[in-house]
């Protein structure tokens, strides 16, 4: 039992993993991380920020929310993260 519960999660993860990056795909990109590369240089942010920020929000908000407060934090022309 402990086996098949080990093997369902890992292929969830693995599920979850591929609707990712064909998210990423579809809108243009190879990856994630160069989603996030593109949004540090067109908000002219250091990618360690973009990084922080993404991380806190999640993948889910990658395309909503995430472009709004790397927006703001490149209007207050300030950061700390």
């Amino acid at each position: 039992m402990e086996n098949t519960t080990k093997h369902i999660r890992n292929m969830l993860t693995i599920l979850n993993e591929n609707i990712a990056e064909n998210q990423y795909s579809g809108d243009g990109f190879n990856s994630r991380e160069e989603y996030l590369e593109l949004l540090a240089d067109e908000y002219d942010l250091p990618l360690k920020t973009v990084l922080r920020v993404a991380e806190m929000l999640g993948p889910e908000e990658d395309f909503d929310q995430l472009p709004v407060e790397l927006h703001s934090i490149s209007e207050l022309g300030k950061y700390s993260i």
